[in-house]
């Protein structure tokens, strides 16, 4: 037992590139993976190895995923997550068990049913991830919205901190160290998180519970109802960048278009950012509010942009797969360029305004 849901030490050495060996049912993985769900899985404990129905769900790039069902009952499916090797440095294991734990208590439609070694099973959400082109849909986007606030709203301990802030810092010195690649010129780069972090600071965004990766595959429609999954990266954070990285995340994933790499010409027109803040905020909210939260997307968007750029940086120092991380990496470092002039001149103006309502205020008490 540990974290309060039943665990086993046992280790499943299992990699993309052994997908195709699941299929031979005398294999040394299919038994090991039937081990676990034996061990873990309430009314499992007899299932033989062969009678598995194991399938390889796309989406993820930091693990992999098996939908795990039995012949006798293949509608009672779990989800078996390994963790990706080299994951460690991007979020605390331990922190993020904790979190996901905490989740499974509430009604997220998220379930932890135990851990391994290097990873846990959880409950199996019948339902399937929306398009690139659904999320964007208006009584969709409308309900991710909601779904997004309810999130916000969850009271999860974790101090104050500003996660994405404080892993750019991180992950900076670290990528400086780890990616040599002439493609990216680091003194411009600093030049640039020196820049995000004095912008925000001007510009404050309330800390939440923050899921931090809301693109179309971590969005199921199940029993048509929106349901947010893969908390990996959920932790504190300003609303502003949850909601900016959403945003970002429009323009990606559409068919027939190499993934790492993102269409602005999808980012949400200015409309559709104020429908999807009007529904996060409540319908009854004010037009300056709505203008506030999205003057924090706009701002808080390039702590966003530095966050995943860095991510994929350090990514592509150690993977060799069939995602362009460094591809990848420099599309959101572009976007964060494109983005910076409008929040310097938002920053600005917001400055201005606060200026002069501050002499207005001096003169009365003179």
């Amino acid at each position: 037992m540990q974290y309060g849901v039943p665990s086993v030490a046992q280790t499943i050495a299992l990699s993309l590139a052994d997908i195709p060996g699941l299929a031979d049912p005398t294999s040394v993985l299919r038994q090991d993976v039937a081990s676990v769900l034996k061990a873990l899985v309430p009314g499992w404990h007899s299932v033989a190895p062969h009678t598995l129905e194991l399938t390889h769900l796309s989406g993820g790039h930091s693990n992999l995923l098996l939908a795990c069902a039995t012949a006798e009952a293949p509608e009672e499916k779990v989800v078996l997550r390994i963790y990706g090797v080299g994951t460690e440095l991007f979020y605390a294991r331990d922190d993020e068990i904790k979190t996901y734990r905490a989740l499974a208590e509430l009604p997220l439609g998220v379930g932890l049913v135990g851990l391994f070694a290097n990873g846990r099973v959880e409950t199996w959400i019948d339902g399937r991830p929306l398009t690139a082109f659904e999320m964007r849909e208006p009584a969709l986007s409308v309900s991710i919205a909601r779904k997004l606030r309810a999130l916000h709203d969850v009271d999860i301990p974790q101090g104050q901190k500003t996660y994405a802030l404080d892993k750019v810092h991180h992950w900076f010195s670290l990528a400086q160290a780890r990616y040599t690649e002439e493609r990216v010129d680091w003194v411009v780069f600093g030049r640039d998180v020196a820049l995000a972090t004095e912008l925000v600071a001007a510009v404050p965004s309330p800390v939440v519970f923050g899921h931090n990766d809301v693109n179309c595959g971590n969005v199921l429609l199940a029993g048509g109802d929106i349901v947010l999954i893969d908390f990996e990266y959920s932790h504190a954070n300003p609303r502003g960048v949850d909601i900016a990285n959403h945003f970002t995340e429009w323009c990606y994933f559409f068919p027939h278009t190499r993934p790492e790499l993102g269409d602005p010409a999808k980012y949400p027109t200015a409309a559709e950012q104020r429908r999807f803040a009007q529904a996060y905020l409540g319908e009854d909210c004010e037009a300056a509010a709505v203008d506030e939260l999205l003057l924090e997307v706009l701002v808080h968007g390039l702590v966003a942009h530095l966050h995943w750029a860095l991510w994929a940086f350090l990514q592509a120092a150690t993977h060799d797969g069939t995602f362009r991380y460094e591809d990848y990496a420099l599309d959101r470092w572009r976007m964060f360029a494109a983005q910076r002039p409008c929040a310097i001149e938002a920053v600005a103006k917001r400055t201005e305004q606060r200026l002069a309502t501050d002499n207005v205020g001096n003169q009365a008490s003179n």
